[in-house]
């Protein structure tokens, strides 16, 4: 199972699918008609006060107002390459 946080914690890079919007129901519906909604995919592309990501390629920029607080399932990191000993 993904590990779920909340979206002012993500690092620039990190990337999920948001499981849920919780907080105020006016501006919980005016991120959903910019394309954040449970389900969506979102890279955090800077982190920080505002925060800057991408949604399902709509680039949107947030302020930590703890008015809506948006939880992510983090996607796996990609494994590492093997590294490969020269003899």
């Amino acid at each position: 199972m993904s590990q779920v946080v909340p979206l002012d914690l993500m690092r620039t890079g990190e990337s999920g699918q948001i499981v849920d919007l919780c907080g105020d129901e006016r501006l919980i519906s005016q991120l959903a008609e910019k394309g954040m909604r449970q389900g969506s995919t979102i890279v955090v592309l800077q982190e920080g006060n505002p925060l800057v990501c991408l949604v399902d390629r709509t680039r949107l920029t947030l302020r930590a107002d703890g008015l809506v607080e948006i939880l992510v399932a983090l996607e796996a990191a990609p494994a590492s390459a093997p590294t490969v000993k020269e003899h």
